[in-house]
């Protein structure tokens, strides 16, 4: 009987540490998760937060970002945002055949990067740009399906409108 017990005991002793190193495993990989989706999620809001700036500069013409001549770009490089912790780079194209200025934000906190692309369309008879205003339109190069809604204000559409 004594040596049932032993082997009863190892095995339970076995299975303890076995189960302890399991869900310590498991612990990390879902910390490591975490860590990876935060890092994903700053990048995100970094570059979507530098997007917002570069349209408020180009809509009230500040000095930090350059509309470039038809055919050009501007580029800012990366720059660092210290309240984020974090960097972002702005790039504006001047589409001059497609009459749209292309404004793209790199965001990239620790290893994650996102990128976040928008535009403005050139206003009709040469107004230049920005029209019409980006906080209060919608703007697609995609085709769009619209059911069930009321639109107030103005829309543009590169694809189709359905």
């Amino acid at each position: 009987m004594g040596k049932y017990a032993i082997l009863l005991v190892s095995a339970l002793i076995f299975s303890m540490l076995t189960y302890s190193h399991a869900l310590r495993n498991a612990l990390f990989i879902s910390n490591a998760r975490n860590v990876e989706s935060f890092s994903y999620n700053q990048a995100h809001n970094i570059a979507q937060g530098a997007l917002m700036i570069a349209f408020k500069e180009i809509n009230e013409e500040g000095n930090n970002i350059t509309i470039p001549g038809p055919g050009d770009t501007f580029e800012t490089g990366f720059q660092t945002w210290a309240d984020l912790q974090g960097e972002y780079n702005i790039e504006v194209f001047n589409d001059d055949v497609a009459n749209i200025l292309r404004v793209q934000a790199t965001g990239r906190f620790e290893d994650a990067t996102y990128r976040a692309t928008a535009g403005f369309i050139s206003s009709p008879g040469g107004g230049g740009f920005p029209w019409p205003a980006f906080d209060s339109a919608l703007h697609t190069e995609e085709n769009m399906t619209i059911q069930n809604g009321v639109i107030y204000g103005d829309i543009f559409s590169g694809g189709n409108l359905w």
